[in-house]
């Protein structure tokens, strides 16, 4: 075994054990395998991948048990609207199976799909639930951030992935492995250490902007137009949404990050990406294939989901042979839509899609009116936090518009975390059995017991 695979299988059962402490813990047990598979990297070969490839099922096990036995208390109450975006996601799961019992043409591939929502269903109900306090969400963004700059190491020192047509692709990412998924995701990790730098003091903040810097290399290999936009997005909205404090720091960790870039990236480099974010607002006639191919995509997933808007089940459009005759005539049958919120709508039908977005819509709703009340108590820190976390989201709805990324889990990790967002503070938390009237974020003057 490698000194890698070993420092892998330290973490992971010291991890599995920290569990039964606090729950939280088992988020990054679980995240250890979505951003470094022991079966997809050269380090788990040998005794890893012979032990088997459950990891990620062992490490959601040892989650549950300890999101079961964990009976720490909440620091505030829970999120008043958690449990409608709970019975929504119940009924996202039911229409999914529904659409693929009755109308799935490729049952085979749908089965899949619906497979995977119950899974990042579960992890991302228990995500929520082992969030209690600030230490649990910093342990969850945390994880999030260092698995980001892990791929960035392995990138940067290990060269690893391959360089095809100028993009960086082949990055054994979980579910997140083509280009475009890779710089989506790697963006919210970048975003979310942009928040530890500006708080953080001492080692930890060198140490995050070096990853930062490391991250930002991957994803300028990437070369993704759609996660240019996102990024540009997520930095109009922090700037614009930030209020007092926030905004200075926000300023200043945008003036960061574009000083980071132009460090890190040569100036070949510079002027590749300038020439392709240009080709975002060229005319049609000027565009290159990859970007006018998508355009006729969603035109015609448009008409498939028109006529059949119940939906086709997972990997409808267009990879079906129903679906191919859609786009027969451009030679494109077999590829994806290139369009998250078509390819659920495609996929669960437009009732599926009214569910997934309700439910991302009710998550941002809870975070924004537990902002507004961090800015009411001059808590800048936790404001921030909110205010970085809206870009996030940000990030991952403008991508989801480019790539079929909707479905992934990360949305879930989003969702949870917004609807856990209110423990992050640094008043105590109440002991076991004891009452503690908390006001509620979403309706100023009600309260609610603990």
């Amino acid at each position: 075994m490698s000194l890698t695979g070993l420092a892998w299988l330290t973490l992971y059962l010291l991890l599995s054990f920290k569990v039964f402490e606090r729950s939280s813990y088992g988020i990054g047990l679980y995240l250890m395998t979505f951003y470094a598979p022991v079966t997809k990297w050269w380090w788990g070969s040998g005794v890893l991948t012979s032990i088997g490839d459950r990891w990620a099922l062992f490490a959601a096990l040892f989650m549950l048990v300890g999101v079961v036995t964990d009976r720490r208390p909440r620091t505030h109450a829970p999120a008043p609207r958690a449990k409608s975006v709970g019975i929504l996601l119940i009924l996202y799961i039911l229409n999914a199976l529904f659409v693929h019992t009755l109308f799935a043409k490729v049952p085979v591939d749908s089965w899949e799909f619906w497979v995977r929502i119950c899974k990042y269903s579960v992890f991302g109900a228990m995500m929520y639930s082992s969030i209690r306090d600030a230490k649990d969400i910093r342990i969850a963004l945390y994880s999030i951030v260092l698995g980001g700059i892990y791929i960035g190491y392995e990138v940067y020192f290990n060269e690893a992935g391959r360089m095809r047509h100028g993009r960086l692709e082949g990055i054994p990412l979980g579910s997140a492995s083509d280009a475009n998924y890779l710089s989506s995701v790697l963006s919210v990790s970048l975003v979310a250490a942009g928040y530890f730098i500006l708080v953080e003091k001492g080692w930890k903040r060198y140490a995050l902007m070096f990853g930062a810097a490391l991250m930002l290399e991957t994803i300028q290999q990437s070369l993704s137009r759609g996660t240019m936009l996102a990024l540009c997005g997520a930095t109009i909205t922090l700037l614009v949404f930030a209020r007092k404090r926030e905004r200075k720091l926000a300023v200043i960790g945008v003036l960061l990050g574009c000083l980071a870039a132009f460090v890190v990236m040569g100036k070949e480099d510079r002027q590749q990406m300038v020439v392709r974010f240009q080709s975002i607002f060229v005319e049609s006639e000027e565009r290159d294939a990859s970007a006018d191919s998508r355009t006729l995509l969603w035109g015609r997933c448009l008409t498939l989901i028109g006529d059949n808007p119940l939906g086709l089940g997972g990997e409808a459009a267009f990879k079906s042979k129903y679906a191919s005759r859609y786009v027969a005539d451009l030679k494109l049958d077999g590829k994806a839509v290139h369009n998250g919120y078509l390819d659920i709508a495609s996929s669960w039908g437009i009732q599926g899609l009214a569910l997934a977005l309700t439910m991302l819509f009710l998550s941002t709703r809870q975070l924004l009116s537990d902002i507004r009340v961090a800015r009411r108590q001059d808590d800048n820190q936790k404001a921030l936090l909110g205010s970085i976390w809206v870009a996030c989201g940000v990030i991952l709805a403008v991508a989801a518009i480019f790539i079929s990324s909707l479905r992934g889990e990360w949305f879930y990790w989003w969702a949870a975390i917004a609807l856990g967002y209110r423990q992050y503070s640094t008043s105590a938390a109440v002991t076991p059995g004891q009452s503690s009237m908390v006001v509620d974020s979403a309706s100023p003057g009600e309260v609610e017991l603990v």
